[in-house]
């Protein structure tokens, strides 16, 4: 019977260890798996294989997808800027683009006076102006009016009062006396 009880417990002492041998193999085995992958996807992430502390906001070529387990995701291409509409010249007549180079007026006006551009500007800007309001009111069904007047600055809340004079002083008008 001794000898049965001591085969029983030589078992359980064999069965402990094998447990035991079988749970630290799988817990290296375990770690060498995270420790690929992890190698796998810095290898990814950067050529090196390891992953450099960098300052700021990473590129955005190097996006990770929302979701996990799906491959990285691409950066949107971006929309080419539009170029904005031509800008001619403002000279009465003209068609030819304007170039910064002349000052905004074509080659062929870049001579003229820079008041007599001004007054041309202006006069094609109020031009505009009118037809904006007609237009405007052609879509309302009404008749075109004024355009409106622009706002001028309120006078002051306290009417009564007078604006302030700067004090002058007397001392510099009244004639010094020598003192003793």
């Amino acid at each position: 019977m001794q000898a049965a009880a001591f085969m029983f417990l030589a078992m359980s002492d064999v069965q402990n260890i094998i447990h035991s041998f079988t749970a630290q193999l799988t817990a290296v085995i375990e770690a060498q798996a995270l420790a690929q992958a992890r190698s796998a996807v810095f290898a990814a992430l950067d050529n090196s294989g390891t992953v450099a502390k960098r300052r700021g906001r990473p590129p955005k070529t190097l996006r990770a997808s929302a979701v996990p387990g799906l491959p990285l995701a691409k950066a949107p291409a971006k929309k080419p800027r539009k170029k904005g509409p031509l800008q001619l010249c403002p000279v009465p007549g003209c068609k030819n683009p304007a170039a910064p180079v002349f000052g905004m007026v074509c080659a062929k006006h870049k001579d003229l006076p820079k008041a007599k551009i001004k007054k041309f500007r202006k006069a094609r800007k109020s031009k505009k102006l009118k037809a904006d309001v007609v237009g405007a009111a052609k879509k309302r069904g009404r008749k075109p009016g004024r355009p409106k007047a622009t706002k001028t600055p309120k006078a002051s809340k306290k009417r009564g009062r007078k604006p302030r004079q700067k004090a002058v002083a007397s001392v510099a008008a009244a004639p010094a006396t020598p003192t003793k």
